[in-house]
């Protein structure tokens, strides 16, 4: 019997420990993305033309 729970036991550790590594995994790829579109969005710059309103 303590077989049996010690191996339901360490197959339930050894889903946790999966679903785990999967969520930091998951939230390392955002991380290193959202830095990606920072990097991007900071080499943009906005230079405001004048309005070109025709006179028609």
């Amino acid at each position: 019997m303590a077989t049996i729970v010690d191996v339901v036991s360490r197959a339930s550790l050894f889903d946790k420990e999966q679903v785990r590594d999967a969520a930091r995994i998951e939230f390392d790829d955002r991380t290193a993305r959202a830095r990606e579109v920072t990097r991007a969005a900071e080499r943009i710059h906005f230079v405001p033309e004048p309005s070109r309103v025709s006179a028609g």
